[in-house]
């Protein structure tokens, strides 16, 4: 069984409560569960967990050989403001701390979202061109969003047509999503590790 915190952000309190919830199902994972060959296969599991009002995404990653950890990432810069480590999946107190000082509201159970994807009448997409991820909107052209190989926590080893897009999550807050993509990378000891990387996109500005 796997948990994740309900943290709900009411009047500057953060109650905390034990949900039982599922990770994002990972287009990588699936694509790579049967290729580790004999070598361990460390699959990491991402968990959103919710927005602030000024572009901050909170989310929980879990790793099979580590205690989970709570990232706060900054969607405009997509630069990690905050990690921290916690002692295990039923460590609300720092959990809660961090989350009330960020102001991250829980958003629910909801599904991560595929591309292409429909929002406000408009159809989004997205596409790697050499180490740029662009997003396309059928009614305002693309932007580029970010160049991968700048992205906090990037393994330099990494291929680049190895990462995927998993899909987005929509701020209830903002005109802006959070993409998360996935990808894997080969350890010293041969191991495989599944790792989450997540980049925000601002859904009105700097179309061209």
């Amino acid at each position: 069984m796997t948990y994740l915190f309900d943290a709900v952000y009411a009047e500057g309190k953060i109650h905390s409560s034990l949900l039982s919830l599922q990770p994002i199902s990972s287009l990588t994972y699936e694509a790579s569960k049967d290729k580790s060959f004999g070598f361990a296969f460390n699959d990491n599991r991402f968990f959103p967990v919710g927005f602030s009002k000024n572009g901050l995404f909170a989310y929980i990653v879990e790793n099979s050989l580590a205690s989970p950890s709570l990232i706060v990432s900054n969607l405009i810069s997509d630069e990690q403001v905050a990690i921290q480590q916690l002692a295990d999946k039923t460590d609300t107190t720092q959990a809660s701390r961090l989350l009330s000082d960020f102001k991250i509201h829980y958003f629910g159970k909801k599904k991560l979202i595929r591309f292409p994807a429909v929002i406000d009448n408009d159809e989004y997409s997205v596409f790697v061109k050499e180490s740029n991820l662009i997003l396309n909107s059928k009614l305002k052209g693309r932007k580029e969003i970010s160049n991968l190989d700048s992205l906090q926590g990037f393994y330099l080893d990494y291929k680049k047509n190895d990462l995927l897009v998993e899909g987005f999550l929509r701020s209830p807050f903002e005109k802006r999503i959070v993409i998360i993509l996935s990808g894997l990378y080969s350890g010293f000891e041969g191991e495989l590790d599944l790792l989450y990387f997540t980049v925000g996109a601002d859904l009105e500005k700097d179309f061209k």
